[in-house]
């Protein structure tokens, strides 16, 4: 199960370090910054452990166990021929028993606190819960539409950047709040509508889309 936060009260900011466009800027995305993110978090990761704890799920679920996306994972998870065999020899041994697969995750994979333990201890179920918080690798709203008065508006409605000549964005760092859903139609959307406008207005549309 993935708890997460739809509509985040969190705000980052996504910042210039020099003039120079082919560097790298300062990204900061301020996870769980606003104390009600955090409540909520820690509210929704407790409630999908007593759902896997339940009495009625463990008996098809068994041993459940707090993950995060941590460093080992990461690297794990690079594509390699070291890295395929090991997951493919991990898998089978997983796959091969109960005994097996407990005593593995007990020992080896399972880097998190006991789950039982964290809903025992508030404090600590909250400081692993904003310890252990990723993206959904879905960030938006880095370029954000509104009024060219607004501080934090990059773009008007119809995508220009404010201030800059022939520069049009249509992804999702156009939206001006985080979307409820996945990133993926909400983009299309947004892109279509502004290159249909582009073309209405004669212009000619190109992309630079990573």
């Amino acid at each position: 199960m993935v708890p997460f936060i739809g509509i985040p009260f969190s705000r980052g900011a996504v910042r210039l370090k020099s003039s120079n466009w082919t560097d790298e800027p300062a990204v900061s995305f301020n996870f769980l910054d606003d104390h009600r993110d955090r409540t909520r978090m820690v509210d929704a990761f407790r409630s999908s452990a007593e759902i896997l704890m339940h009495s009625a799920v463990s008996k098809i679920t068994g041993n459940p166990f707090p993950s995060a996306f941590t460093e080992r994972v990461g690297k794990i998870a690079i594509p390699s021929t070291k890295n395929r065999v090991l997951t493919d020899v991990a898998a089978a041994l997983l796959d091969s028993g109960i005994t097996v697969r407990t005593f593995l995750m007990d020992h080896f994979v399972n880097e998190g606190p006991e789950l039982a333990g964290l809903l025992r201890d508030e404090k600590a179920l909250a400081d692993y819960v904003c310890g252990a918080v990723v993206s959904l690798w879905h960030p938006s709203c880095t370029c954000r539409m509104g009024e060219a008065g607004d501080p934090d508006a990059v773009l008007d409605q119809h995508g220009h950047v404010h201030g800059v000549q022939n520069l049009v964005v249509a992804d999702a760092s156009a939206f001006p709040n985080v979307p409820t859903t996945n990133t993926n139609l909400p983009t299309l959307m947004l892109a279509e509508r502004i290159s249909d406008e582009l073309i209405a207005a004669g212009r000619r549309v190109t992309s630079n889309a990573a």
